[in-house]
């Protein structure tokens, strides 16, 4: 029986060859597919029925299958006519969202002489003013709001491509994952355009709420690029292992139902998932940021403009500068980065001065404070007005809202 639907298979794939064309220009991963059973439903069974196999379970009811290559798509097909389904998608690739030449990292050539100068302030914590006073700090107010709340003790996942040996984190982690290389040791690996990228974002979040704490979840390789189901079942540990917050500074331009899911699950559990709206320079965002239970964050510059390469949309949440954020790099390096990934930790980092001030915070109190305390700037971009979100936020209006 197994045979016979693995030939079935076959015909379709060559029927679907010489027929529809496929459409799907978004890259995925050779051999692999993700579906998500109704509860009662037997996966062995149903593997049994298209010639597939079982990879990996990925948390809840959804699997990571195997199949021929060049199959992927008829199968997906199958899957979702399949009354024990209730749905089943590719295993996308997609990039973090700062990877493309113009948002290159730009390191810092006296960083290594600075940290060394700094390290022992980096261990205290009180990170030097380079930092804490740059453009896009003293533009949230992240300083003045820190005089009220600190971020204490508040996990935030950062889904990314993990974080290096640097200053900025000493103390300030809990035990991550490595869903790339499948181990406990979430660290970035040089060699790739996304190299540090996970570091800087978590950076940006110490900087934002210096007491919170981080939690590396790496599902996105030093080239940039993760997939699908590796993001899903860091996103699923991120919220079982009790984070608060994860940080999704990565887009794709599909809906994937994998990520609608874990979306779904963070929200329900009451974890925010804050997301970036992406660097099309175009008026949709990327998913998950489009996803309703989810934070869209677009960008602007230190004007309050926004930020040329940031998608826009009535769908936004909020914005947050995202033009030459500086933060660590590498093994004890800084640099400056641009891109709405990292607008993407500087609303983390607020959330986490909230939720250190109300520890109970459910999502809506907590997206209820963050999008009623930014202030308005429509008036300095005016074909965008009602499509930054709320307004740039402000992280001291936060905090004091927050205190009432």
């Amino acid at each position: 029986m197994a045979k016979r639907s693995f030939s079935i298979l076959i015909l379709c794939i060559c029927l679907i060859s010489f027929g529809a064309v496929n459409a799907q220009s978004i890259p995925y991963r050779a051999g692999e597919v993700l579906v998500a059973l109704k509860p009662g439903s037997n996966i062995n069974a149903l593997v049994a029925t298209y010639g597939a196999t079982v990879k990996r379970f990925l948390g809840l009811n959804v699997f990571l299958l195997g199949t021929q290559i060049g199959s992927e798509e008829v199968l997906v097909t199958l899957l979702s006519r399949n009354l024990s389904v209730n749905w089943s998608e590719l295993d996308y690739l997609l990039p973090v969202s700062d990877v493309s030449q113009y948002s290159q990292a730009f390191v810092d050539q006296q960083s290594q002489a600075f940290v060394d100068q700094r390290s022992q302030a980096f261990v205290d914590g009180n990170f030097p003013p380079e930092l804490t006073q740059q453009p896009s700090m003293v533009q949230i107010k992240a300083t003045e709001a820190q005089l009220l709340a600190s971020g204490q003790d508040v996990t935030v996942a950062v889904v990314d491509t993990g974080i290096t040996a640097h200053p900025m984190f000493v103390n300030k982690t809990v035990p991550g994952y490595d869903f790339v290389d499948r181990d406990s040791d979430p660290s970035d690996l040089p060699g790739g355009a996304g190299y540090s990228h996970g570091a800087h974002v978590a950076g940006l979040v110490l900087l934002t709420a210096p007491k919170s704490l981080i939690m590396a979840l790496r599902a996105f390789a030093s080239d940039g690029k993760g997939s699908v189901a590796d993001i899903y079942e860091a996103m699923i540990y991120a919220v079982d292992r009790g984070a608060r917050l994860i940080n999704c500074s990565f887009g794709l331009t599909t809906r994937s139902p994998a990520l609608d899911q874990a979306v779904r699950y963070a929200s329900g559990r009451g974890v925010l998932v804050v997301a970036a709206a992406g660097n099309r320079s175009q008026p949709n965002l990327d998913y998950p940021s489009l996803q309703k239970e989810a934070l869209g964050i677009t960008g602007v510059d230190s004007n309050d403009v926004k930020a040329d390469f940031s998608n826009w949309g009535p769908q936004a949440d909020v914005s947050a500068p995202a033009v030459s954020l500086y933060s660590s790099y590498g093994d004890g390096q800084l640099a400056w980065w641009s891109g709405t990934s990292f607008a993407v930790p500087l609303v983390c980092g607020e959330a986490a001065l909230i939720l250190s001030i109300i520890p109970t915070a459910t999502v809506n109190q907590l997206v209820s404070i963050i999008t009623s305390s930014p202030d308005n700037i429509d008036d300095l971009s005016p074909m965008y007005a009602k499509s930054l979100g709320a307004g740039r936020i402000n992280c001291l209006s936060a905090v004091k809202l927050a205190l009432r």
